[in-house]
C-alpha cells in the first residue's frame, strides 16, 4: 500500500511525542484538538484521513486536526491507550472529551463533532467567514498596541470589547480571563459582567461552554 498523501493547512499538524504537550494539551485550552492516530498500512486510516482533513480545512476556526503516526510514535500512541487504528480522540481544555475508532463516513464524523462541540450553525459559519472592515481593523490594531504596551486590566478590557465587536469572541474571552487573573474585582466586577454578557451574544455555543468552564475554574 502506498504511503498516505496529506493535505496541509494552518490547523492541520503532525504531532510527535516531543511536541504533543504544546500541540495537543496546551493548544486544546484555546481550540479543540482532534487527534487522529493512523498508519500507512492501515486501509481504513487512509479512507478516514481525507474526510478529517476536508472538515478541518472547511472549518479552520472550529478545531485543529493533529495527526499522529502510530508506528513512528509508539510511546505517544500507548499513552493515549490506542488499541486499534484508526483511533480519533477529541481533546478539550487539556482533557479527553470523546473518541471513536474505525473508519467513519463524513456524516458520522460531523455528528461526532456536533455532539461534542455543538452544531455548526449558520450564524457560526457566518462569524467564521466574516471579515472586519478596514476601519475596524485599524481600531483593533490601536487597541492591540495599547495592550502590548501596558497589558493591564483597562487595556485588556478595551481590547476584549473591540474583539467581541469584530466577532472575535475567542480572543475576547481570553483577554477577559487575563483581566480577571490580574484583578477579579476590577471596576466593580465589570470583567465578570461583560464576560457573562458576551456569553449570551456569542453564536458559537460550544466556545461559550468551554470558556464558561474556564471561568468557573478561575472563580472557584
Amino acid at each position: 500500500m502506498s504511503a498516505a498523501t496529506f493535505s496541509t493547512a494552518d490547523n492541520i499538524i503532525d504531532v510527535t511525542e516531543q511536541t504533543f504537550m504544546q500541540d495537543i494539551v496546551e493548544q486544546s485550552r484555546t481550540k479543540p484538538v482532534l487527534v487522529d492516530f493512523w498508519a500507512d498500512w492501515c486501509g481504513p486510516c487512509q479512507n478516514l484521513m481525507p474526510i478529517l482533513e476536508g472538515l478541518a480545512q472547511a472549518q479552520p476556526d472550529r478545531f485543529v486536526l493533529a495527526r499522529v503516526n502510530a508506528d513512528a510514535e509508539q510511546g505517544l500512541t500507548a499513552q493515549f491507550g490506542v488499541r486499534s487504528l484508526p483511533t480519533v480522540v477529541l481533546v478539550l481544555d487539556g482533557a479527553l472529551a470523546g473518541h471513536f475508532t474505525g473508519a467513519k463516513s463524513q456524516s458520522e464524523v460531523e455528528a461526532f463533532l456536533d455532539e461534542h462541540l455543538g452544531p455548526l450553525t449558520e450564524a457560526t459559519e457566518e462569524a467564521v467567514e466574516a471579515e472586519s472592515p478596514p476601519e475596524q481593523n485599524a481600531e483593533l490594531d490601536l487597541l492591540e498596541a495599547s495592550y502590548q504596551a501596558d497589558p493591564g486590566p483597562a487595556s485588556a478590557h478595551a481590547l476584549a470589547m473591540g474583539c467581541a465587536q469584530a466577532g472575535q469572541y475567542e480572543r475576547a474571552f481570553e483577554l477577559l480571563l487575563d483581566l480577571l487573573r490580574q484583578d477579579m474585582d476590577w471596576n466593580n466586577n465589570q470583567g465578570r459582567q461583560d464576560m457573562q454578557q458576551l456569553f449570551g451574544e456569542c453564536p458559537d455555543k460550544a466556545l461559550v461552554a468551554r470558556y464558561q468552564r474556564r471561568l468557573m475554574t478561575l472563580l472557584f
